[in-house]
């Protein structure tokens, strides 16, 4: 699965910075003027694990075989400034790149230093309605190009409707919200995946606070504006620790395990994917030509001699297709060949 982050925010509020310290080197251009980035900095990060070394050792603590994370690509993508949507600094260029993400990682500057510039940035709040704004106009002109397209089809008819009162929804308020019954509906399920509206794309805050309000860390909200909040320091590279995981939550994905001799290794997936899904993600033929499913938790696994063990003791269970994979499954599939 391709996760991709899209690390977006204002002139000069830390988003640099915060891909580099990411990355643990200087892979962006860093400096106190507005757009220093143009063209999107992106690295890849593994997700850090740590059953996958506890497995790899429990398999041969002489050899253990490599442990392979799975990976989220993060994309520092250039400085969003009012009127974006009209052009204004780099404008659609800013707002097509951000189409291409899994999730926003929107950087919010927190903290006080005269040095650095403070382009178009005034306060969190403001800072975060400029960017709100922007993606809303983006995507009424979305839904107006696509209305424009579909209106005189009858047999469009029912997009049309949905469009239209999805363009007031977001023209009228903060909140968006599509019912159960549309998001099942698949012909409206699959003209919201081709329009790809930045609205409703998950989105995370990300306070650059200073290294004294960071060690505080008694009062700081970790819901803002409806949103999961993480709190991080340009300047020291303190606070990450959690970002990954709650990209992981707010993405509902998990991590399935798998071990041999030649890796132990983590495949992501979305959570309540079932067991036949799931092989599909490790090979496609894994998931057409699927049999059955050997689960263990990885917990009760390294507390055994080896596989054989565990299955003499009842441990690993036999799964069907239908079978919903957990987090922390250690998972062998039987294919036909």
């Amino acid at each position: 699965m391709s996760i991709k982050i899209g690390i977006v925010g204002l002139p000069n509020v830390g988003k640099s910075s915060l891909f580099n310290s990411l990355l643990k080197r200087q892979a962006a251009l860093v400096a106190n003027y507005p757009f220093a980035t143009i063209e999107p900095n992106i690295g890849i990060v593994s997700v850090p694990d740590e059953r996958l070394d506890k497995l790899a050792k429990w398999w041969s603590a002489q050899n253990p075989p490599p442990a392979t994370a799975t990976a989220i690509t993060f994309v520092d993508i250039a400085g969003l400034v009012k009127g974006a949507a009209e052009g204004q600094g780099l404008g659609n260029q800013f707002l097509n790149h951000i189409k291409n993400v899994s999730i926003i990682l929107e950087v919010v500057r927190d903290f006080d230093d005269p040095e650095i510039i403070r382009e178009h940035s005034k306060n969190p709040d403001q800072d975060a309605e400029t960017i709100e704004t922007e993606l809303r106009l983006k995507d009424l002109e979305t839904i107006e190009k696509k209305l424009a397209s579909i209106q005189k089809d009858p047999s469009k008819k029912e997009e049309s409707l949905f469009l239209s009162g999805f363009k007031e929804k977001i023209s009228s308020g903060p909140e968006i919200n599509i019912s159960e019954k549309d998001l099942k509906n698949k012909k409206l399920a699959d003209l919201l995946k081709e329009i790809n509206l930045l609205s409703l794309k998950p989105r995370i805050y990300a306070f650059n606070s200073d290294s004294l309000k960071l060690a505080a860390g008694k009062n700081l909200e970790r819901i803002w504006r409806g949103r999961p909040v993480v709190y991080f320091s340009a300047k020291t590279g303190q606070g990450l620790e959690n970002l990954i995981k709650i990209c992981y939550q707010t993405l509902d994905l998990i991590s399935f395990l798998t071990v041999g001799k030649k890796e132990a290794r983590a495949w992501t997936i979305k959570h309540g994917t079932k067991a036949r899904e799931a092989a599909g993600v490790i090979h496609s033929d894994f998931e057409k030509n699927f049999i059955r499913a050997k689960v263990i938790n990885w917990q009760k696994l390294i507390l055994t001699e080896s596989f054989a063990d565990a299955s003499s003791k009842g441990l690993i269970r036999t799964e069907g297709k239908d079978y919903a994979v957990q987090d922390g499954d250690v998972v062998e599939f039987l294919v036909n060949k």
